[in-house]
């Protein structure tokens, strides 16, 4: 499945920073979006961020790859984007390794270190070919998930806790699975005990089966010769009599 929606979003500068905002997008970062094919959602030319919409919210989880405009246009210092666009870029940031920050090389001190840090693509209006090429790349290291470094602090932190839940939840399973056949060996103990019981008890029950037929015999033996004594003895009777 290919992964070609893009999503250019970017800050509303003032009213006389407006066309140099325009000519950056027309010059260098739309150029950059038609030659890595990607397909932009709403407005080719990116959509303003002033405010945090349901439609806007839509828009990026639907993006495959987000692109913001991160420059600084405006001349006063200190300068930061809009809480607005950050707010964006942090929906983006939650959804995966998907997002390109675009800046003049000539003013990037209005961005943290920790995004400096990821998909962060300086551009210089000299060389635009060159950003254009680094831009593509960059694609298609997203499209194609070849690198597994994170591209934002957000998965930075994400891939970090997840590699450490799996040794807690191995070792947990590991110390589940030991207590069990710890608790089965035990069972098996004293079945096996039992069972030694069980045939220790047949054994008894056939040597008592067998003093009972002894008996028994022994009883039909003692009948038997008291009959005999009492035949014996009506016939001793009888002589007498006689």
């Amino acid at each position: 499945m290919s992964k070609n929606n893009c999503l250019l979003i970017k800050p509303m500068p003032g009213d006389q920073q407006f066309r140099n905002q325009q000519e950056v997008i027309q010059k260098v970062i739309s150029p950059a979006i038609k030659e890595a094919r990607l397909n932009p959602l709403g407005n080719p030319d990116g959509v303003f961020v002033t405010d945090i919409s349901r439609e806007l919210i839509r828009q990026i989880c639907e993006a495959d790859i987000v692109v913001v405009d991160a420059n600084c246009y405006e001349t006063t210092r200190p300068y930061t984007l809009s809480p607005f666009l950050y707010y964006c870029m942090a929906v983006s940031h939650s959804l995966g390794n998907r997002t390109i920050l675009v800046v003049d090389t000539t003013s990037t001190d209005h961005l943290p270190d920790s995004l400096r840090r990821h998909h962060m693509l300086r551009y210089s209006r000299q060389d635009a070919l060159d950003f254009v090429e680094r831009f593509k790349r960059v694609v298609e290291e997203i499209q194609t998930g070849q690198s597994d470094s994170p591209d934002n602090p957000i998965q930075e932190y994400l891939k970090e806790v997840d590699a450490e839940p799996k040794v807690i939840e191995y070792e947990d399973r590991l110390r589940f699975v030991e207590e069990r056949l710890g608790k089965l060996a035990h069972i098996k103990d004293e079945l096996e005990e039992k069972e030694a019981r069980l045939k220790a008890l047949e054994r008894r029950r056939e040597e008592l089966s067998r003093v009972e037929a002894e008996l028994e015999r022994k009883k039909a033996q003692v009948e038997a010769f008291e009959i005999g004594l009492s035949d014996e003895s009506d016939r001793i009777h009888f002589r007498r009599m006689k």
